[in-house]
């Protein structure tokens, strides 16, 4: 299918953008979108000129989450490059055929990227289980989207959880709130390494984010043990997985 990529904007980037200044989000995505000839709404500049021209207030625009006054700017771009695109009289479209896929840009980029099941029984006496979060006793908000998803949850310390794989990365796809742990991992029976999931916004919220455990191993079978710690800032344990991804 055709990609359309949309750069949206937060407070930093108007700035940055005046000073002549892609920032690091936007100019990594600009080299694979330009790799593969992939069109662009770059809705972030447009803001940013239209707040130096007095056109436009970032109060208006509505901030990192677009009011509806913000987001209709970015439907009437999206709605320009589809006119262009499909016009008769486009001699170049900026939606091209798809031809053969260039090289990455990285040969360790997570084109092979997926989410891995846990089968019940690796669950058996780990300490671990697939539950849903009663989250009005949890401290933190939460957003709804996850309110009745199962996730695998461990909130005690040094309880392991083996887990086989395929493929050269490993990570998780988790919640990390308040009361979030340290999460230990080890490779195919190697040394404990500490991953920290704990975020910026995970004071008050429990945040979805995507943390590697390892990268860069050799394609293959693996296996990856997991466990809860103590985190000795915030005094929390609490692991919940979404998913495990593998690469």
């Amino acid at each position: 299918m055709d990609v359309v990529v949309t750069y949206f904007v937060n407070p930093p980037i108007p700035e940055s953008l005046r000073a002549g200044t892609d920032p690091v989000s936007i100019a990594a995505h600009a080299a694979v979108t330009e790799r593969y000839e992939i069109p662009t709404i770059r809705l972030a500049h447009e803001v940013a000129q239209r707040i130096t021209d007095h056109r436009l207030t970032w109060k208006q625009f509505g901030g990192t989450h677009p009011v509806p006054y913000g987001n209709r700017i970015c439907a009437d771009l999206i709605d320009q490059l589809f006119t262009a695109s499909w016009s008769p009289n486009t001699r170049t479209p900026a939606v091209k055929k798809r031809s053969p896929l260039p090289m990455p840009l990285d040969g360790e980029s997570y084109d092979r990227g997926r989410f891995l099941e846990v089968p019940d029984q690796a669950l058996a006496g780990t300490g671990w289980e697939r539950t849903i979060p009663q989250w009005s006793a949890i401290k933190g908000e939460w957003r709804t989207r996850f309110r009745e998803v199962p996730m695998l949850v461990s909130t005690t310390p040094s309880e392991t959880l083996t887990l086989e794989f395929e493929g050269a990365s490993i990570g998780a796809y988790l919640l990390a709130g308040p009361d979030a742990g340290v999460t230990e991992v080890s490779i195919d029976g190697g040394d404990w390494s500490k991953v920290e999931p704990y975020h910026n916004f995970s004071k008050g919220l429990h945040y979805p984010r995507t943390v590697m455990f390892a990268a860069g191993l050799e394609r293959g079978k693996h296996s990856l043990r997991i466990k809860a710690a103590t985190n000795p800032e915030h005094g929390g344990s609490a692991v919940r997985v979404l998913h495990f991804v593998a690469n």
